[in-house]
């Protein structure tokens, strides 16, 4: 599992980082978007109405915004935007949706939605970057664990390996090994 490494600003160098706010603000609805399509635990219910109230209600900033976002991959990429923004995109989603954070993402985002209840018209920047917050900590949270589990492994490893076998190589190091079918027997 490729764990995304802390820069020198000190932050986990993910999909989310170094965007533009408009591009920021854009990726929140996108988490917003994922957990509508996969928090469907009754905890979560409240996630689809607050997706579609936000989509409504923001309506025409996230209008502007989309074409702010267009506009930046244009420039940037020059005639094939389109093709770059969709790549990008697809890694966006795939980011919101690792399976072993959606729990916790979803808890996370349906506390976001019971916030925005209380988030004034007009306010969808600060909203989405007090969310883009919240849903980055869920993360930065798996990403730490997931490299001390690592580091406990190998001590266990260097430790116990040798008299009870060795976990690092079978779980962070597995390589595919096709398997081996048995020759048919010779006619008779």
């Amino acid at each position: 599992m490729f764990i995304p490494p802390v820069g020198i600003d000190g932050l986990r160098q993910t999909v989310n980082s170094h965007v533009s706010e408009a591009q920021r603000i854009w990726n929140f609805r996108s988490a917003y978007n994922v957990a509508a399509l996969n928090c469907l635990q009754p905890q979560h219910a409240n996630i689809l109405e607050g997706y579609k109230a936000f989509l409504t209600g923001h309506k025409r900033d996230l209008t502007r915004i989309n074409n702010t976002v267009e506009n930046e991959w244009r420039q940037s990429q020059g005639k094939d935007f389109a093709r770059a923004r969709d790549t990008y995109s697809t890694q966006v989603y795939n980011y919101w949706a690792l399976p072993p954070v959606l729990p916790q993402f979803c808890d996370a985002m349906t506390q976001i939605v019971q916030q925005e209840t209380m988030m004034p018209s007009g306010s969808l920047d600060a909203f989405a970057n007090s969310g883009m917050a919240k849903l980055e900590g869920v993360f930065n949270e798996f990403y730490s664990a997931f490299e001390r589990y690592r580091v406990d492994v190998a001590a266990w490893d260097a430790q116990y390996g040798a008299a009870f076998g060795y976990t690092q190589l079978q779980y962070t190091n597995a390589t595919y090994t096709a398997p081996v079918i048995p020759a048919a027997p010779a006619p008779q």
